[in-house]
Formats: structure tokens, sequence, C-alpha cells
């Protein structure tokens, strides 16, 4: 229980800290900010429990690269699963971010899950492909961890990041976003049919 505990605190730091960066709300910058605090302070006081983990919500820790993962997914037709980025119209695999107290099959199951509205099961590991972003605010170094899987089941919805959730052949790929290039893209698709496994 203190486990599960120490994890819901940490899950609630998290999303304000999510909250704060993105949401544009007076009200909810508010609220977030407010959640952060007592999250942080509780986070901090929560001693008796030790999970060895590293001290997250300190702005001063040492930089490393961000983590995210991405689904290579065909339908019986041999079409790729791609999804519509809603702030640009360009589209990418589905995934993202890998989230606090989620490893990285977990966050792609529930990236998939939210993003295109499929369950998924993963099947294999494609590889890791570094990116060095001149593109973002941050340029931070992202490490981008792809995997294969296979539709379960459709689900009813997706998130409201996502105007559209379609497959393609990939002879006749839409324009892709910055965040997962073409070239990138065509790898690891290409990884999954062939099965191999890219690293840099």
């Amino acid at each position: 229980m203190e486990k599960e505990f120490f994890d819901f605190i940490l899950k609630v730091h998290a999303t304000a800290k999510i909250g704060r960066k993105y949401s544009t709300d007076p009200y909810a910058l508010d609220n977030y900010e407010e959640l952060e605090t007592i999250s942080k302070t509780m986070l901090e006081n929560f001693t008796k429990v030790s999970f060895d983990r590293p001290n997250y919500f300190k702005r001063d820790v040492y930089p490393t690269p961000n983590v995210s993962a991405r689904a290579v997914i065909f339908n019986e037709q041999g079409e790729v699963l791609l999804v519509k980025e809603a702030d640009d119209g360009t589209y990418s695999l589905p995934g993202g971010w890998c989230e606090l107290g989620l490893s990285p099959k977990e966050s792609i199951l529930k990236e998939v899950r939210e993003e295109a509205g499929y369950e998924v099961e993963i099947t294999k590991f494609l590889g890791i492909n570094t990116v060095k972003s001149l593109v973002s605010a941050n340029a931070l170094t992202e490490y981008a961890l792809f995997f294969a899987g296979v539709i379960k089941k459709e689900l009813s919805s997706k998130c409201h990041e996502i105007s559209e959730v379609a497959f393609f052949k990939i002879s006749s790929l839409p324009e892709l976003s910055w965040k997962v290039t073409k070239e990138v893209t065509l790898k690891f698709i290409n990884a999954s049919i062939k099965n191999q496994v890219f690293f840099d």
C-alpha cells in the first residue's frame, strides 16, 4: 500500500507539471501549481519508504535525454497505422513520451490506446533511434524506442491531440511529422517486416 500511495503521489506530481507546461487556462494553471506544490511536499516528506528513485521533481538535476516510444502496427492489408497531429496536420506513428511509473511497454500500450483508439499487443522490440532535435524550442536529445504490435480490439475514442486515425500503404505515406521523419518511419516499418533490430 505504501508503494501504491507513493506512485499515486508521483503520478499527481507528474500530471501537475505537464499541466503547468501545456495549459493556457489561468484557473487550470493555478490548480496545477497548487497540486505540484502539495505533491512535491508529500514526495519530499515520504522518506520512510526508499525506492531509490531519481529526484526528478527538482529542476537542477543532471541533464539527460528524454525517452519516447512509438509503435509500428499493420492491418490485414499490410497498411501501416498513422495518427494525424491536431496541431500541425502531419502524421506519425502512434506514440509519445514515456511516463513516470510506467515501463516502455506500458507507455506505448497507453499511447496507442489513447491516440489511435486501439488495444494492441506488443510483439517485438524494433530498436532505438536517437533524435537531436533542432526544430523544437528545447532542442533536447531524445531516445525513441520503437515496438511492433498487433491490434486486439478497436476502442471507441481517441485523445484531443489527434484529429484522424488511418491506415496507409507504405508506398504512399502522407506528410509525416518532424517528430518521426519519413526516413526513420520507413526504417522501422522495414525493421518490423524483415524482423530486424536497429540501434545507434
